[in-house]
């Protein structure tokens, strides 16, 4: 968000005699100017007050405290375990690469809520194509076990490309003994949120730090780049041009937007409303979530389902 800051006039004001103020022209005489009240010295004042402020605010957003090194140790796997103890969240994610069987981009939206400080987790992500949803993902993490469910509203038609509704949901739960995983701290690889890095950026030279702004007092570093892609098995490789925005104390990925070589998104992932530690406010408690997978008519999936 930039902003040319400009100053029209300067004017020199010398007391409030007589109630007014008064301006000396070339002949040295005083002259009252018309029209000049307090309140449009105030204006004048306050509008010259906020520009200075945004001008400071532009050049501290321009400033990049923070090197490639710094940000690669920071967005290391596992690094920001100990960067917060509470987190919560909102995130969308939308899917429009790799659609040779597709007809639509596929959005996932989700929340999450880590308590690393009781060692809890509770977290929900759902699968929309167009206006139909097709599933539904709940878990909860309590006493390092970890618990699942799902709901399923359709399936995916290679032939068609798109989705087969059932007629009705069904559902699914499992549970998962994480205790190999979660040591002190809440950590769900592969969900996510659940402190899986979106972006590590090992790979140096393909990416610069474009900028850093200050969002409801974080810092938040962007970043822009170019990965090689799959190889199309003649040799040539795809690249996709991506931005990511990080946020400089915790090394979590904000966003993380691609591009194909015609300009066209192929993967959105943005996180909003997240907060840490005193300011996280929990969707729902693992015990909810809990409780609600336990007594929602999940039944035990299967093996080999």
């Amino acid at each position: 968000m930039t902003r040319m800051i400009s100053i029209a006039a300067a004017v020199l004001m010398t007391g409030f005699v007589g109630g007014g103020a008064y301006l000396t022209n070339n002949n040295k005489e005083s002259k009252r100017p018309e029209n000049v009240t307090l309140q449009s010295l105030t204006e004048t004042t306050a509008a010259s007050t906020e520009e200075t402020t945004e001008a400071t605010t532009k050049e501290q957003n321009n400033k990049i405290s923070m090197t490639k090194e710094e940000l690669i140790e920071k967005t290391k796997d596992n690094n920001n375990l100990y960067c917060f103890d509470k987190l919560s969240a909102d995130y969308t994610i939308t899917w429009n690469k790799f659609r040779e069987h597709h007809t639509a981009p596929e959005t996932y939206t989700g929340k999450v809520y880590l308590d690393e400080v009781n060692m809890t987790a509770s977290g929900m992500e759902q699968l929309t194509v167009g206006d139909d949803l097709i599933h539904r993902f709940l878990y909860s993490v309590e006493d390092k076990q970890m618990l699942t469910g799902e709901e399923y509203w359709g399936e995916f038609d290679t032939t068609t490309g798109g989705y087969n509704l059932f007629q009705e949901s069904y559902r699914f739960k499992d549970v998962t003994d994480e205790s190999d995983v979660l040591a002190d701290r809440v950590y769900i690889p592969g969900i996510t949120c659940g402190r899986s890095v979106i972006w590590y950026g090992t790979e140096a030279d393909e990416w610069d730090i474009t900028g850093e702004r200050t969002e409801n007092g974080r810092r938040i570093v962007s970043i822009s780049g170019v990965h090689k892609g799959d190889n199309n098995y003649e040799g040539v490789y795809r690249e996709e041009t991506y931005t990511v925005e990080i946020d400089a104390a915790t090394g979590m990925t904000i966003s993380y937007v691609t591009y194909d070589e015609s300009g066209k998104m192929t993967y959105s992932y943005e996180v909003t409303n997240y907060k840490f530690d005193d300011e996280a406010e929990a969707f729902k408690t693992a015990e909810d979530v809990t409780n609600e997978i336990e007594n929602g008519g999940y039944i035990q999936r299967h093996i080999g389902y």
